[in-house]
């Protein structure tokens, strides 16, 4: 159970969401093969999604040739929802798409994860042969900087197109995400703040607007 939870559920949920975003017509027949199609995405958050979008595509083309050749409608909702799905996770299995989708989250993850010292580290090593470096720099201060690009790209559109799926790549096999938690200490609880305020400001002009009225 644990290990599904780790590597099965965010993926299925991604390819549930991708293709009723990209097929919203068609209801539960496009959910039922989304998830036939996301058992072979298993720890792999963009081939939850990939699948997803070509499920999306195959649905709509599935549905106009059961039509056209007039098959009965319960024949259709199994081939649409049951026959696509397969053939999406056949079609995975056999291209080995997710094992490289895989490889190139895992070079993601590692990137986003490489801390500060072993960066300066290298960068001390690299100029140690050109100069005496007189004072190597411990990473203070980089938390604030990015902090600084996360309040920044929320306001310029960064946050849906870049900081949440780099965020879903690292938390895809259960692990929290360090872009997460600075998503939570510069954007969550500097918005809850503000709700707060909102909400204790508002109750505060309700009380002083009864109070005037008598």
């Amino acid at each position: 159970l644990m290990w599904q939870l780790r590597y099965q559920a965010l993926p299925t949920v991604c390819c549930v969401v991708a293709a009723t975003s990209y097929a919203p017509g068609h209801g539960s027949t496009v959910i039922m093969s989304a998830v036939v199609a996301s058992s072979v995405c298993s720890g792999s958050v963009l081939g939850g999604l990939a699948a997803g979008w070509v499920v999306s595509c195959l649905v709509d083309r599935a549905l106009f040739a059961c039509i056209r050749f007039g098959v009965p409608a319960t024949m259709t909702n199994i081939l649409v929802a049951g026959c696509v799905g397969s053939t999406v996770a056949l079609v995975f299995a056999m291209a080995q798409i997710i094992p490289a989708l895989i490889m190139f989250t895992n070079t993601i993850r590692w990137v986003v994860r490489m801390s500060a010292m072993n960066m300066t580290s290298h960068l001390s090593s690299g100029w140690s042969s050109v100069a005496t470096i007189p004072y190597q720099w411990d990473g203070t201060g980089i938390g604030f900087f990015i902090g600084c690009v996360f309040c920044y790209g929320s306001k310029i559109g960064w946050y849906h197109s870049i900081f949440l799926p780099l965020i879903l790549i690292e938390m895809e096999r259960g692990e929290p995400s360090v872009l997460g938690a600075v998503d939570e200490c510069t954007l969550v609880l500097v918005s809850a703040g503000i709700c707060a305020a909102n909400i204790l400001s508002g109750q505060q002009n309700m009380g002083e607007q009864v109070a005037a009225a008598g």
